[in-house]
């Protein structure tokens, strides 16, 4: 009787941790899902530009303290130290904006494989029921060996783009690790205000022109030679030059970025409605196999007509995420 009871209880204590661990892998599979916006946020802060321009924000916040605590640091000498802060803060912004944008391309990259592969596999099931309709209409003597061997040929490589649609998502989901990606949801409106105007590239250019216009100034007094204030003027005059040439780029820059999301906001409303008019024709083609009108064929290439449809429409939404980061890229701009 004891050794009744001992082996209930040994059996129940075991159902229950087999039940709780069963329990904890699914709540855990479910909370590594990540959606986008929180991945960029724990992503990006481990991003390596964002880290360095970190520092370089705390280097110049720190010069900037000392040279204002400093009584006798010249106002040239405070100056610097703020133009230096405020480049540094653009730097940080830029970085930030870099970074996200990586996180947003590995990201809609594995949504993109993962639609792939689902579409490849629905693909190469299609292959399978067509070589099995071809060996029994081949058995029947209805079609040539030839016909046969087309067939087999086509589930070949139907089974090979299987295989590389794995390969692609495995590569595409090892720059994320650990992380389970969810859909994607709508893009935000791009913020209002963005343009080329305020990047760190350009702010460090104008910098670089402020110092050579003041290197200018220092050089008129008595103690400088003609030949060093002439060396000067030709570095003040390449300084506007090279301003001049980084604004016209910065320009075509953010101007194609703009383009670009706007190319990108057109395709996916093309895609949302390829993507509803599949869904509609697919539930059309379910209605018409549950009365026996159709095959399992037909009714697959449905399926696999609104998977074609579901993986563009993943492909137009990354993209238009991707767009839009880059016109907030393109807006901050670099600097080095």
């Amino acid at each position: 009787m004891r050794e009744a009871m001992f082996v209930s209880r040994t059996v129940f204590r075991n159902r229950l941790v087999q039940g709780f661990l069963v329990f904890y892998l699914a709540f855990s599979s479910v909370s590594l899902a990540q959606s986008l916006p929180e991945v960029i946020e724990s992503l990006s802060a481990q991003d390596a530009n964002l880290l360095e321009a970190q520092r370089g924000l705390s280097a110049a916040q720190e010069e900037l303290r000392k040279q204002q605590a400093d009584p006798d640091a010249p106002p040239l000498a405070v100056t610097r130290a703020q133009e230096n802060l405020a480049l540094a803060q653009a730097r940080l912004a830029a970085a930030r904006a870099g970074a996200a944008a990586t996180v947003i391309a590995n990201y809609t990259a594995v949504l993109e494989a993962q639609a792939a592969l689902e579409l490849a596999q629905k693909r190469l099931e299609q292959a399978n029921l067509r070589l099995e309709a071809a060996r029994l209409r081949r058995q029947a003597g209805a079609i040539s060996q030839a016909d046969l061997a087309a067939a087999e040929a086509a589930q070949g490589r139907a089974a090979s783009e299987v295989a590389r649609a794995r390969n692609t998502l495995a590569l595409a989901q090892a720059r994320l690790p650990g992380v389970e990606v969810r859909s994607l949801p709508e893009a935000p409106t791009l913020p209002p205000g963005l343009g080329w105007e305020g990047s760190a590239a350009r702010l460090q250019a104008q910098n670089t022109l402020r110092e050579a216009q003041r290197a200018v100034a220092l050089a008129r007094g008595p103690d400088t030679p003609p030949l060093e204030l002439a060396a000067r003027e030709r570095s003040l005059e390449s300084a506007r030059t090279a301003l001049a040439d980084l604004e016209r780029t910065l320009r075509q820059a953010f101007d194609a970025a703009q383009n670009r999301y706007t190319a990108a906001q057109q395709a996916y409303g093309l895609a949302q409605r390829d993507l509803t008019q599949a869904q509609q024709a697919l539930a059309a083609a379910r209605t018409r196999l549950q009365a026996g009108a159709i095959s399992r064929l037909d009714f697959l290439q449905s399926e696999i007509n609104q998977l074609e449809a579901q993986s563009a429409y993943t492909s137009a939404l990354g993209e238009l995420w991707k767009a839009r980061q880059g016109v907030v890229v393109a807006s901050l701009g670099g600097g080095n």
